[in-house]
């Protein structure tokens, strides 16, 4: 989230303010239900950040224009969450 002095520049989905704690240092928010891109894929390796890349492609084939069809590009499933 890019911000200048405080001010965010960046589109923030509408919420809910819960709670704001002592000073203003934290708060509770309540989001309305949202739709994410996830991808889900099996780590092999004993080094799990070897595998991180695995994920990129069909995350990135959803995103650019993949999620038009029944799967999500590449070898990622498509799965809606809220």
């Amino acid at each position: 989230m890019g911000s200048v002095f405080g001010r965010i520049t960046e589109e923030t989905p509408p919420f809910v303010s819960l709670k704001t704690g002592e000073n203003g240092r934290y708060e509770i928010r309540k989001y309305e239900p949202q739709i994410r891109a996830v991808c889900e894929y099996p780590v092999t390796s004993e080094d799990p950040f070897a595998e991180a890349g695995k994920g990129f492609r069909p995350l990135a084939g959803y995103i650019f224009g993949g999620n038009k069809g029944s799967s999500a590009g590449g070898d990622g499933e498509r799965k809606e969450k809220e």
